[in-house]
Order: C-alpha cells, then structure tokens, then sequence
C-alpha cells in the first residue's frame, strides 16, 4: 500500500474529504449560535448537531473505505449512533464538577465531533484515492418520459412528502410552542449532590448547603426564600453566601430579579434557635405573581384528602373534599389577606363521597386555611414551592 506524507494528506483534505470539513465548520458555527442567541437559526443547527453529527464522524471514523458501507446505511448508522453517543456524553458530565450544563454539553459534543473527525481524516488518508470514502453530491437523473404510470404516481407522491416534512419542519421552528412556565427550587449536599444534608444541628450554629433556584417562567422573577423550623419563622434563620442575594429579614433573603432562563445556585447557611428530636426544617420560595393553576393537599382523617385549586387573579378557589368509607367530614374553608377573613365556606362530605366547594374572594395573593370540624388540617403559607428536612436539634 502506498504511503502518504503528511503534506500530502493535508493537502487531499480539502478535496476529498469535504464531507468531514463541513460537520467541523457547522459545529463551530454551533457552539456560538447556541451560547448568543435564541430562535429558529439555532434550532436548525442544534438539531443536527445533538441527533446527526456526533454519529456521522464515529461512522466516518470506523468505516473509512469506500464499499464498508452505502450510503443509506451510512445516513442509518449515523443518527442511531449519535442517539447513542450524546446520552453517554451526558451520564459522564453528571458524574463530573461541571454537570449536565448548556455549556459542558456544547464543548464536550463538539470536542468529540471534532476528534472524531481527526481520527476518520487520518484513517482515510491511509487509503488510495480509490478505496476511501468519499462525499459527492451529484442530483439523480429523472427520464419522466421512459416511467410507467405507476412510477410517476409514486414520484409525484415521495416528492409531495419531501416538500410536506420541509414545510412542516419550517413551520414548527419558525413558530415553536410556547413550553409550561414553572420554576426549579432544589437543595443539595455541599458535596454538590443529592445527599449529605444535614440532619443534626447544634442550636445556634449554622449548617450549610446548597440551594438553587432556576427561572423557567419566561420572563425575570424576584424570589424570596423563606425557612422555618416546624413553622415558626423566629427560630430559624437563613443567610446566603456574602454577595448572592439580598438578605430581607433573619429568616429569609431575596433573589433576583432572575432573567428568564437563569440559574442562581449558592451555599446557604441554616441556623436553629430551638432544640428538638424530628423537627421539621422547611424552605420555601415565594415569588410575587399570582399562583394559578397551584394546588394545596391535606389528608382528612386516615384515607380522606382535600385538594384545593388556586387561582388567585380571579379569585377562585376550587375545593375537593374526598372522605373515607368510615366515616364523614364536616369542613370549613377559610380566605385571608392581609391578616383579615375574606371568604369563608363550609361543607360535609358523607362517608365514602367526593364534594366540590367554589371559594370566591378578592383577586390578590391569598392564604387559605382548612379545618375539619376543629382541627386544622391545612393552613397556607402562600408559598410557590417548598422543601424540607427533618432534623434533630442539639443543645
């Protein structure tokens, strides 16, 4: 076999090897498309680059002779491929400092194109130039006039569903559907994982972790994170690292205002003024829009539930009462705001039945209280999310 210099082969890159060129350029084009802007344009090159690219090069890489395999096995292998090998990329980022990010995902898919990409132009170059795989881009010949009826029928249909998936694609990226607003309220070890929280305090020294807020609502947010200790605010207290957030009182600090998309991760540091066995050590977030669609859940008795459906710009409130074959409930659905009774409703629910209330009151932010019969079951906190640790105080 003939061998060739290394001039050589840089020098046959550019001729024979343009399918290989181009995957490069398209992922360096990505990576900033991605990083800068938004819409339809990043969408196009995101799409093959996640499910085409990374697999076109291995396939590249391990099959550079020319009759290894055709073309439509090629294009197979090369999205089945990249299927496979973008998800293994992700399960080692998770297991590493940076995560599963936007952008360790962007250099790590693009590090592996790229070095996919070397490994196939050097093992082609390795091959005569009949033997290697090479790109052509030659358009089929047509003799329309030499078909059967049958034929063109089924020309005219296959092109028909080209021009049908183009548009449609066209469509669905020049006009994406709007995702489901929502906000992502987490805690973490200070190792940065899901554990290691810590479950023994010592009263009046501070525990630490790591809390983080995430904006999904399409537009910026102002949250204010809240933590209690079995529900009272003044023996707890919460501080942020120096710097992340704007504290507001002892127990409690402001973050944002938060642009959507944007991640606010912190150490944060807990303290408990009182002592205890399994107390209950909340963390809540609050935010200062109206909570629609939100839904507050209480048990009545052992097997009975109530859901309460809050929409607080219109001023409704739908109640679900469910109680348990054993026996009947007798419910009271209280409104506040601003510390005064604005609604009130009450309801029974015999044994083994569902009952709907309807609470009305002034639109505006709105705690809720239920009692069965004296007992109160469920009483608001007006918060947007919640998270919570039981813990044992220590003297």
């Amino acid at each position: 076999m003939q061998q060739h210099s290394v001039g050589q082969r840089l020098r046959s890159f550019g001729r024979q090897d343009f399918d290989l060129l181009l995957v490069c350029a398209a992922t360096l084009i990505t990576v900033p498309l991605a990083l800068l802007t938004e819409g339809p344009v990043r969408v196009a090159f995101a799409i093959p680059f996640i499910i085409f690219i990374p697999g076109y090069c291995l396939i590249a890489a391990l099959y550079p002779r020319n009759d290894s395999l055709d073309i439509i096995e090629r294009l197979a292998l090369s999205f089945g491929t990249s299927i496979a090998v973008v998800p293994l990329i992700g399960l080692v980022l998770n297991y590493t400092p940076w995560g599963i990010r936007l952008v360790p995902i962007l250099l790590s898919v693009s590090g592996f194109i790229l070095a996919a990409s070397i490994v196939a132009w050097y093992r082609r170059s390795r091959l005569e130039g009949t033997e290697r795989y090479t790109t052509r881009f030659v358009l089929p010949e047509v003799n329309w006039r030499g078909m059967g009826r049958t034929d063109r029928l089924l020309t005219v249909a296959l092109t028909a569903s080209i021009i049908f998936a183009m548009g449609t694609l066209i469509y669905v990226v020049a006009t994406p559907k709007k995702g489901e607003h929502f906000t992502e309220f987490y805690i973490l070890g200070t190792g940065g994982m899901a554990e290691g929280y810590p479950t023994t305090l010592r009263v009046g020294e501070g525990a630490d972790l790591i809390m983080g807020v995430v904006n999904h609502e399409g537009e910026p947010v102002t949250y204010t994170v809240q933590a209690r200790l079995d529900g009272d605010l003044a023996v707890a207290r919460l501080v942020a690292e120096a710097g992340s957030a704007r504290q507001d009182e002892p127990w409690s600090f402001i973050v944002g205002p938060l642009d959507d998309e944007a991640d606010w991760e912190h150490p944060v540091t807990v303290t408990a003024l009182a002592t205890g066995e399994k107390l209950k050590l909340e963390f809540l977030l609050f935010s200062p829009r109206p909570r629609e669609g939100y839904h507050l859940r209480a048990l009545l008795g052992d097997d009975g539930y109530a859901t309460m459906e809050l929409h607080e710009a219109k001023g409704q409130a739908t109640v679900t009462l469910q109680a348990s074959e054993e026996s009947a409930h007798d419910c009271r659905i209280e409104a506040w705001q601003g510390g005064q009774l604005v609604a009130q409703e009450t309801a029974r629910v015999e044994a083994g039945e569902e009952s709907k209330v309807n609470l009305r009151y002034p639109p505006g932010e709105t705690l809720f209280r239920l009692y069965d019969g004296e007992t109160l079951v469920l009483d608001d906190s007006g918060a947007e999310l919640a998270l919570h640790l039981w813990v044992e105080v220590r003297p």
